[in-house]
């Protein structure tokens, strides 16, 4: 009977301890996988840092620009205005003609050049309207999966809680159930 007690109590001991091995592989599997989210959440925190730097500079590079077409068109209309007023003068002089027209060429090629340059703008600034919008995409995918990750994070941190709880109950289960072996295995054998 003695034999057969300490046998049965090598048997849970050895059952404790390979359970035991299992819990630390597991806590170990999870402690690895924690680590692997965490880098993770970083590395699309730094992406999302840099996507916004990016985003700002196109902000700023799209503000000048549309500063400088309205410039342009400013100037625009000041030649026009120009332009306007050296016809009233050529309706009243025919000796300024040749003038006028020295400078009516001169216009059309600022104009042809500013309209050049204005569509070059308007180019650039649907590519930077495009870009703008791909970045507010890509900001939302990364955003997606940030938030995917930290309800990842946070059913892992769940789950290791309650592998934590079911361990310590496990141990203490262990530890009631060696308790009551041992008053059995000191009771006198009739």
């Amino acid at each position: 009977m003695l034999r057969s007690l300490v046998g049965s109590e090598m048997c849970i001991r050895d059952r404790y301890e390979l359970r035991e091995q299992q819990f630390a592989h597991q806590l170990k599997t999870k402690d690895l996988e924690q680590q692997l989210s965490d880098a993770k959440f970083n590395h699309q925190s730094e992406i999302s840092k840099q996507e916004g730097h990016k985003l700002e500079a196109y902000q700023k590079e799209l503000e000048t620009r549309l500063l400088t077409e309205k410039e342009l068109r400013a100037q625009l209309v000041v030649y026009n205005e120009k332009f306007e007023t050296f016809q009233e003068t050529l309706s009243k002089s025919n000796e300024v003609f040749g003038t006028f027209k020295k400078e009516m060429d001169k216009m059309s090629k600022t104009i042809k050049k500013q309209d050049k340059e204005n569509a070059e703008l308007r180019k650039k600034s649907q590519k930077c309207d495009l870009e703008i919008v791909t970045l507010f995409q890509e900001r939302d995918h990364y955003k997606k999966e940030f938030e995917k990750s930290q309800s990842q994070l946070t059913s892992l941190q769940s789950l290791c809680k309650t592998l934590q709880d079911e361990r310590k109950k496990h141990l203490a289960s262990a530890k009631a159930q060696a308790g009551g072996e041992e008053n059995i295995a000191a009771q006198p054998v009739d």
